[in-house]
């Protein structure tokens, strides 16, 4: 839940890499309030209504989805429904929010980390790449004990971590998806909110 006193929501429909930009912003941000974690566009209602900085994580629906029904069960219309229903709020209200395309927050988190702290009205703190490597081997570290911590026995089919098994899931959750029909809605809404994202464009030289 986002209230008045928040200082950023980072956000996203889950398995698009919240908790790995969520632990990595929150390395460098000191004392900043953030709303993460949420999943629900009722959380981005409220930060639209009471001006807090949001930043939204947007995955392509294929990977986003099948991930998710890998990781936490469930019925797949239903992850499909959720998936569309969140991003269509963003996409509604898209002047509110910054879109943060996944390949951008896993391959350039630092160029995000600057959108985030000009946001908040901080000079960008550019870490240097041995602070990045760094922040990137204690985040990983700290989902895998997470992971262990809830799931026990259970955890490498929960880790936040790319997994060589899940991939393989992945990939008959997708199947599945294609039998079903193309879901031309989720990649419409996906190109809409990425297409024109500017952490969508390269990054200047």
């Amino acid at each position: 839940m986002c209230l008045p006193h928040h200082d950023l929501v980072l956000d996203g429909y889950p398995r698009s890499a919240n908790s790995y930009m969520f632990n990595f912003a929150a390395r460098f941000l000191d004392g900043h309030r953030i709303v993460h974690h949420s999943h629900a566009s009722a959380t981005l209602k409220m930060a639209r209504r009471f001006g807090v900085p949001t930043f939204v994580l947007v995955r392509d629906p294929m990977d986003a989805v099948t991930s998710n029904v890998i990781r936490s069960g469930g019925n797949l219309p239903y992850h499909e429904a959720h998936y569309a229903q969140y991003h269509r709020y963003v996409d509604d209200h898209r002047e509110a929010f910054t879109v943060v395309p996944f390949q951008t927050a896993i391959e350039d988190p630092t160029r995000v980390l600057a959108e985030i702290e000009t946001s908040l009205g901080q000079e960008p703190s550019r870490p240097s790449p041995e602070a990045v490597a760094e922040a990137e081997a204690a985040i990983s570290a700290h989902l895998e004990r997470l992971a262990e911590d809830k799931y026990g026995d259970k955890a490498d089919a929960k880790k936040a971590v790319p997994d060589e098994d899940r991939e393989q899931q992945k990939a008959r959750v997708r199947e599945t998806v294609r039998e079903r029909g193309p879901v031309a809605e989720l990649d419409a809404l996906y190109e809409a909110l990425v297409g024109d994202a500017p952490l969508a464009r390269q990054a200047p030289a």
